[in-house]
This record gives structure tokens, C-alpha cells and sequence, in this order.
């Protein structure tokens, strides 16, 4: 049977829009019919101001459009029928439905088709594997979360094991393990080397996640190598390479195979409605220019509708698309001077398992919470915008990014926006992933994996003089933006939750780290190098003697339980003498007075302590 979305058949069309936003609306794509289902599907293309519908009524026919949708009705006529028109639906009056495919991509760019992928230097010799959630219910015998291990790019592999293309080789001790990457050799040249195929490698996310992470009751680490073969008989299979070289092999049915397809897309069709909805925080002063597209994106495939941007064309968004904002290299410079003159609240914290060791049980709950109460006081403390890294990782994981955001945007006025590379999401797809909020995609250079571009736009929101800034948990990445946001926000305006702390009671995000004079020098550089020409223009001290100095009177603020009530102590980062106060999480039956109590101190900070 076929199910399109839930938000597709219970959202109509938004009618909030002028006319002329309603006639954005695109029917290019393919759609099911409620009855036949996949056995013959209706492909609509926009040829001018026509549409050309292939379906099984009709045949191959031309209407106008303006003859098949009425946007003031917003209704859709064909034949002798009239439909009510849904973003994703059509009612028609005859009681049948059509439902816009949930992926939607043309065949011939999945490996559905026989010809896929026919790929060139622009694609730098890779694919992607969109791979969803739900799919884990097509075989029962995957014991894991292929969603997790298995989505991202794959790039094509020569005979001997190594990457076609140089954007791979090139930096290949950046994204894999190196047991992997002699695994993979071993795998290709041996085992694979005997049939015709072509190879394709997604390395394991350990390298991103850490090797004793895993997502389900399994014991599959982010150790193990990825492997996606389009054998010569035109079948895929996706190979499996654990540490101790054991390989699994998986057949993938036809629904995963239209999961596999190009990296990105050029719209040259009219973008959807949900362009026009768009939430333009960052642009200039006169708000003239915006220094970020409109794209969409699903896994790692992005569709940009830019002229400038390389892609195979396409002349419709997929629905399975979700629009985001891109932030081309050459505007990154502006864009980062934008995001300095609006007020935010920037964050950076832990992203754990449920049950980890290193942070509070109720963690989640904490962060929505304190999220939530600080912007419930946005009309006191004026911050309307929280920015975050968005490193969520997995939907059932505690990710800081996500919680916080996530309670602070339930208010009314309050947006969050997510900063994210090109490079990283084409490697991990959703593991970057946010459903609420605004995403900005930073284009990286090609072969650039230091996943540092969001951490400059993370810290331009900070450099605003009104801004604020949150810790929660975390080891040394945390420990490094500790003393970046110290010396960029205002005096007594970063502060440490240390209510979401396990029972050990530290954390980077407390101090609680060693980092001598050396560190602290390089953590500064290496943000300078993050944007040079708008870093440089802050005048952030950059020599170790000078950084100790100005860290002397910027304080980090910890907001601790004590007992019945919210005290609040502070601690001055120093060379080599890391914070051995040690404040334990909140209990559980204190979670949202802790929540309430933190949000007071927070305005304080902003209308009293603050500078």
C-alpha cells in the first residue's frame, strides 16, 4: 500500500501567501493513484505555462496550467473531475486521490535505473544513500540502525581500493579510520577483485562519533566499513567490513535503490511554496542583499536552485526535500558579518547515548526545559534568535543542538537557526539533520573535512554585543569553544548548566579539562583561520600571555542545584588549572524549577551582571 506523509494529507495547501506566491506551486514530479498504487504512476512535467501529464486515463496529454490548478479555489480539474488541491495530495471529486511520490525523484538519477550512475568529475566520483529511518522494518534480519551506519556519500573506488576522485584520497586519514582504509583495500582487491563490479565506500562514522558509539541494542560500533556494489547484473548489495575483517553482504530491494542517487541537483522549475516561507534573519543592514540561497535537501542530496551551482537539472523539489538556506564559499565572509549584528544565544554542548555516564539521565528534558523558559522571557532579555552546530547525530540521542533549540522556538517570535558544511552532511546525511528551526549550509572547499565552517558561524553569533552564550556537558571540542566564547561574548554572559551533569559531576563544558597556555593560543588561532577577514576585525587577543590576560575578567558563570535552589558560582579559565569543583546533576523532581531558576539568571546576566 502506499502512504504518502502524514503532513502531506492533513496540511492543505498554505493560503497565507499572496497570489503570487501561490502560482510557485509545482505539480512537476511523479504521483500515485490511491487505488493502483506503484503499478502506474502519473508523471507530470512543466513544459512554459503548460504541464504534460503521462497517466493511464488520458495518455499523454498538454493542459495548461492555469486550466488544471485555480489558485484562488485551489482546486485542480482534469478530465471531467475536480480535485482539492494539498501539498502533497489531490482529492478528486470522483472519491480517488493522487499522492505526490514521498521521494520523487526521477528514476534515471537512482539506481532504480540500469544506467545509474553515470558519474564525472563534477560529481567527484560519488554517490549518496539516503537511506531512512522507517527502512529498518524492510528485513528483519538487520539487527542494527542502517539509518545511522549506512546513510551518507559513498565515493567510487578504483581495483586496488583507493578513491577515484582527489576530494577522497586526498584527505582520506581525515574522514576514515586507518584500519578501515587498509580493511577496504584488503576487501576490494581480494574478495571483489574475482567479479565485475563497481565499488563504492562510505567510511564508518567513527571518526565523526567515536568508536564506542553505537545507536541500538547492538554491539555494531562505528568501526565498521560500508561498502555499496552495483554488481554486473545490475543488483546492488551493501557490504558490511567489521574490525576483525568479517563482512556481511546485504541485497537491497527496489525501495532502497531509489534511496541511492546523485549528490546534488540543479532546480530549474519554479521553487515550491515553502520557499516564499523562508525566515531571511541574516542579510544587510538595509536587508537588501542576503547572503544565503534557497535549497532543499534529503540525506545528502541538495537541490539548489542558484544558476551559479553545478548539478544535474531537475524542475521540481521532491517532496521528501526540506528547504534550507545555503551559504555559497565566496558570501561566507558577509554572511558571518550578518549573523555578528543579531543578538543571539549561541550554544554548544554533548551529544550522548540515553544512558551515558558523562551526563545527567534527565538531560534531554533539562536542556528542552531551560530552552524553553528562557524563551518564554524573550520579551524581557530581547534575544529572539538561538544558534546552535547542529550535531544531533541520531533522533534518539541527547544532543544539546537539538534539546535547547528545540524548547526555546515552542515560543512565540523565537527562531532557531542551525549552522552546518556541505562536506559534513554529504558525508553523514541526517546525522545533521534539525526539524525545527532554520538550517544554514556553509559551502566547504572541496576537500575540506575539519568541520570548522560551522564553528565560525557559531561564533559570529556570539561576537554580537548583546549576545549570550550556553554550555552543557561535553570533552574537548567543548573545551575549546569554552575559551572562544569567554573572550567573544560580554562579561558574565557564558554560562555552564551544570544540572545536566552525571554523578562525576565535570565536564568541558565546566572547565573541568586541562589546557595549557599552548592550547588556549591555538583554540583562538584556529578560529581566526575559520574566517580570517571577519575574525581579524574582532581584535580578539591571539598571543598567550595577552588571551590569559583578557580571560581574567571574563569569568565563566556555572548554574549548580544546591540542594533546594540555583546557585551560582564562577571560575576564571587559567593555563594548566583546570575547574575540581564538582557539581552533580539535578534530580530528577527538581528538573523544571532548576529550568525556571537558570532562565531568571540568564535576564539577570542580560540587564544587570552583563556588559
Amino acid at each position: 500500500m502506499f502512504y504518502a506523509q502524514q503532513s502531506s494529507l492533513t496540511q492543505p495547501l498554505v493560503t497565507k501567501f499572496s497570489d503570487r506566491y501561490c502560482k510557485l506551486m509545482s505539480f512537476a514530479g511523479r504521483w500515485f493513484h490511491s487505488d493502483l498504487k506503484y503499478t502506474s504512476p502519473i508523471d507530470i512535467q512543466e513544459d512554459g505555462d503548460d504541464l504534460i501529464i503521462d497517466c493511464f486515463i488520458l495518455g499523454n496529454t498538454r493542459v495548461p496550467t492555469k486550466q488544471f490548478y485555480c489558485n484562488k479555489t485551489n482546486t485542480a480539474k482534469y478530465s471531467t473531475a475536480v480535485g482539492t488541491v494539498q501539498t502533497n495530495a489531490i482529492h478528486w471529486s470522483t472519491g480517488e486521490k493522487w499522492f505526490r511520490d514521498p521521494i520523487g525523484l526521477p528514476e534515471k538519477y537512482t539506481a532504480v535505473d540500469k544506467t545509474f550512475p553515470d558519474l564525472t568529475e563534477k560529481d567527484n566520483f560519488a554517490i549518496c544513500f539516503n537511506i531512512k529511518y522507517q527502512d529498518m522494518t524492510l528485513n528483519d534480519q538487520w539487527k542494527t540502525d542502517p539509518f545511522f551506519h549506512w546513510r551518507g556519500t559513498y565515493f567510487e573506488l578504483q581495483t586496488n581500493g583507493v578513491p577515484k576522485d582527489d576530494k577522497w584520497s586526498s584527505k582520506l586519514s581525515e574522514i576514515a579510520d586507518e584500519t578501515g582504509i587498509e580493511q577496504v583495500k584488503t576487501y576490494v582487491s581480494k574478495k571483489l577483485g574475482t567479479i565485475k563490479a563497481r565499488v563504492f565506500w562510505s567510511p564508518g562514522k567513527v571518526k565523526r562519533w567515536g568508536k564506542d558509539v553505537y545507536w541500538t541494542g547492538s554491539e555494531k560500533r562505528t568501526t565498521s566499513e560500508n561498502l555499496l556494489v552495483r554488481k554486473d547484473d545490475d543488483s546492488w548489495q551493501l557490504h558490511e567490513i567489521d574490525p576483525k575483517g568479517n563482512f556481511t553482504e546485504h541485497d537491497l530491494p527496489k525501495e532502497l535503490l531509489s534511496r541511492i542517487t546523485y549528490t546534488s541537483f540543479k532546480l530549474v522549475g519554479p521553487a515550491p511554496a515553502d520557499c516564499a516561507a523562508d525566515i531571511y534573519i541574516y542579510s544587510d543592514e538595509k536587508g537588501m542583499n542576503v547572503f544565503s540561497e534557497a535549497a532543499w535537501i534529503n540525506g545528502s542530496t541538495v537541490v539548489r536552485k542558484s544558476g551559479s551551482c553545478e548539478g544535474r537539472q531537475i524542475s521540481y523539489v521532491p517532496s521528501s526535500f526540506k528547504p534550507i538556506r545555503y551559504v555559497p564559499f565566496a558570501l561566507r565572509a558577509n554572511f558571518l558579518a550578518a549573523v555578528h549584528k543579531v543578538p543571539s544565544c549561541g550554544l554548544t554542548g554533548a551529544t550522548l547515548m540515553p544512558d551515558s555516564l558523562y551526563a545527567s539521565p534527565f538531560s534531554k528534558e533539562l536542556a528542552h526545559e531551560i530552552g524553553k523558559e528562557f524563551g518564554r522571557q524573550a520579551t524581557s532579555h530581547n534575544v529572539r534568535v538561538m544558534s546552535s552546530a547542529s550535531m544531533r547525530g541520531h533522533m534518539n540521542l541527547m544532543s544539546a543542538d537539538h534539546d535547547f533549540t528545540q524548547g526555546f522556538c515552542e515560543n512565540r517570535g523565537c527562531q532557531a537557526v542551525h549552522f552546518k558544511g556541505s562536506n559534513m552532511v554529504a558525508l553523514h546525511g541526517e546525522a545533521w539533520e534539525m526539524e525545527h528551526g532554520v538550517s544554514y549550509m556553509l559551502e566547504e572547499e572541496k576537500a575540506d573535512f575539519s568541520n570548522h565552517a560551522k564553528e565560525a558561524a557559531l561564533m559570529a553569533s556570539l561576537s554580537s554585543p548583546k549576545s549570550i552564550s550556553f554550555l552543557a556537558n561535553g570533552g574537548p571540542t567543548v573545551a575549546i569553544n569554552l575559551c572562544r566564547m569567554l573572550l567573544l561574548c560580554g562579561t558574565g554572559r557564558v554560562f555552564t548548566f551544570t544540572g545536566l551533569h552525571g554523578k562525576g559531576g565535570t565536564s568541558g563544558a565546566s572547565g573541568a579539562f586541562k589546557a595549557p597556555k599552548e592550547k588556549l593560543e591555538a583554540s583562538i588561532a584556529g578560529m581566526r583561520d575559520l574566517a580570517p577577514d571577519f575574525f581579524t576585525q574582532l581584535k580578539v587577543p591571539t598571543k598567550g600571555d595577552e588571551i590569559v590576560k583578557a580571560l581574567e575578567s571574563k569569568p565563566l558563570r556555572l548554574l549548580n542545584w544546591e540542594n533546594t535552589a540555583v546557585g551560582v558560582t564562577e571560575y576564571i579559565l587559567r593555563p594548566d588549572a583546570p575547574n575540581k569543583d564538582v557539581k552533580p546533576g539535578v534530580p530528577e523532581a527538581h528538573v523544571e524549577e532548576y529550568a525556571t531558576e537558570c532562565a531568571k539568571e540568564l535576564c539577570k546576566a542580560l540587564y544587570g551582571g552583563g556588559s
